[in-house]
């Protein structure tokens, strides 16, 4: 759908932005650099409410946008998704600020403990998704201090773009695991503290994916689901064990001659 109000005329596809530029691809590599640069500068700290969002976002995008650090006000959804309605932003806002209280900024949490707390709050905060543009970015930075305050480091880098994507969409429908298992990767990539839970989140939810795509009964369905089905088992192989990554990406590792290496 059209965006009349963010967007330049006349195909309303492009942000305004403060540097006037009109091409998609270009806006998107220039953003790219220029928040990363603010990313390496710091974002501001806060007490991990609303006002913190607004905040962490307006760094992130001053440069780029005149409305960085407010909510949007229109609609804007995601692969057939819609995010919460603008008009409610505030609300889902302070719904936000309540599961993060609640659970006392993950204070004593062990990473398994802080993984499933994290993850509620992110999907909370991605539902709402109050900005135009940038909610992810936003979203990455807020949990890199929130993790901080608990007392885990969040290597972020363990975090691919792919899997933060299919982590978010996932939550949309209900279920955080796939977030949780992301985050849990970030915070104990070497299972110290965690053991099997991340492999185990992640074999649940290609099981469970399989089992709803073989009742379909349309062809063309069920092999545009077990193509779907092979796309998140590819995203996250990384967090894989051997055996599942046998039973979901046979090909791949049939190239690769060994059916790869149990973490």
């Amino acid at each position: 759908m059209a965006d009349h109000k963010y967007c330049y005329p006349p195909e309303f596809s492009v942000l305004k932005n403060k540097l006037d530029i009109r091409d998609a691809a270009l806006l998107d590599e220039t953003e790219r650099g220029i928040v990363q640069s603010r990313i390496l500068e710091g974002s501001p700290g806060g007490q991990f409410d609303a006002a913190h969002v607004k905040a962490i976002h307006r760094h992130l995008f001053q440069d780029l946008y005149d409305w960085a650090g407010d909510y949007r006000t229109v609609e804007i959804g995601k692969g057939g998704r819609w995010f919460h309605n603008y008009q409610f932003i505030e609300q889902g806002m302070a719904e936000v600020e309540r599961c993060i209280q609640a659970g006392k900024l993950g204070q004593g949490m062990n990473a398994d403990q802080f993984g499933d707390y994290a993850a509620g709050v992110i999907a909370n905060l991605n539902y709402v998704h109050p900005f135009r543009e940038g909610n992810g970015r936003t979203q990455m930075e807020f949990l890199q201090q929130l993790s901080e305050r608990a007392g885990h480091e969040l290597n972020t880098e363990k975090i691919q773009r792919d899997v933060w994507i299919t982590a978010s969409h996932v939550s949309h429908s209900g279920t955080n695991d796939l977030l949780k298992a992301a985050i849990t990767y970030a915070i104990d990539p070497d299972r110290t503290q965690t053991g099997d839970k991340t492999q185990a989140a992640v074999r649940k939810y290609l099981e469970t994916v399989q089992a709803a795509v073989s009742n379909l009964r349309d062809p063309l369905e069920k092999q545009a689901g077990l193509e779907q089905l092979t796309k998140i088992a590819r995203t996250y192989e990384v967090m894989m064990d051997r055996e599942t990554k046998e039973r979901f990406l046979p090909e791949q590792n049939r190239d690769k001659g060994c059916g790869g290496r149990s973490r």
